[in-house]
């Protein structure tokens, strides 16, 4: 018989996730998914990566895949709370290397009295790029902090260098600085939170670092008005497209070879760089 500590830690992590969820079996569980109380499935995760360093090990990437930091409301957590956990996360590299994702919303009412601190703006950028698995950054922060970001992000990088490992991009338009700091990404979703008067100008400042920075790019969504000239300037500027996702539930396809039925007057075909792309309604 195989000693504990001989178990890998990949068994190891199915045995936690199969026992927490087992231990919460009589809360509504989902045979055939999830279990259906998540809070008391994590509690029940949790405890066990309390039992010693293996547990903690194998438990971490399954409580920790995803790290969200929200400001969306008056009684969400203040800056120096998001600060705080920042610096623990840290000082764990262990739990550094099971996070995954990482997702800021922060969109407040009273931006003077809610302001990121300086701690938040140098704190922040210095956390992600002690996340060696980092695959999906969300970044949706109101216009007045981006300044403050920028620049806390553009002194990281030039310590540590730009963040290759982040694969997905979703930010809001004010964030444009973040895609030449991550050169690797394959899929880029621009959301806005909130409605941009002048839409067509913000989204050229997309398109631009996205067609000098990110050369391995095959997913664009915008939720911006786009005018024909507009897409024709994308579909130019990022030449490796594969999906182009637009407002108004409408998706663009490529397609590697030339469809068999032309004449069905089903959507819009256009064709670049001998490729043929379908736009058709999604609803």
């Amino acid at each position: 018989m195989n000693r504990w500590n001989d178990i890998p830690y990949d068994v190891l992590e199915a045995f936690c996730q199969e026992t927490a969820t087992l231990l919460c079996s009589g809360f509504g569980i989902n045979d055939s998914g999830p279990p259906s109380r998540p809070y008391i499935y994590q509690h029940s995760l949790f405890a066990l990566s309390m039992v010693d360093s293996r547990t903690r090990e194998a438990c971490y990437p399954l409580l920790f895949r995803k790290v969200t930091f929200k400001k969306m409301w008056s009684s969400s957590p203040p800056w120096e709370a998001f600060d705080e956990r920042m610096r623990h996360m840290v000082k764990n590299p262990a739990l550094c290397r099971a996070v995954k994702s990482f997702e800021l919303d922060a969109w407040v009412s009273d931006i003077e009295y809610n302001r990121p601190s300086p701690t938040t703006y140098a704190l922040l950028p210095t956390f992600l790029a002690s996340l060696p698995q980092l695959r999906t950054l969300t970044f949706r922060i109101q216009d007045p902090f981006a300044p403050g970001f920028h620049s806390a992000f553009d002194d990281v990088v030039k310590i540590h260098g730009p963040f290759f490992t982040i694969e997905k991009l979703l930010i809001s338009r004010s964030c444009a600085f973040l895609i030449n700091h991550c050169p690797n990404i394959l899929e880029f979703n621009d959301i806005s939170l909130h409605h941009d008067q002048d839409n067509l100008v913000k989204v050229i400042t997309l398109t631009e670092p996205l067609s000098t920075s990110c050369h391995r790019l095959r997913a664009f969504s915008t939720t911006a008005m786009i005018s024909p000239g507009m897409l024709r300037d994308i579909l130019k500027s990022i030449p490796l497209l594969e999906e182009l996702k637009l407002s108004r539930s409408l998706s663009l396809r490529v397609s590697r070879r030339l469809p068999e039925n032309q004449a069905n007057g089903r959507g819009i075909m256009v064709q670049h760089s001998s490729r043929i792309l379908c736009l058709h309604p999604t609803d």
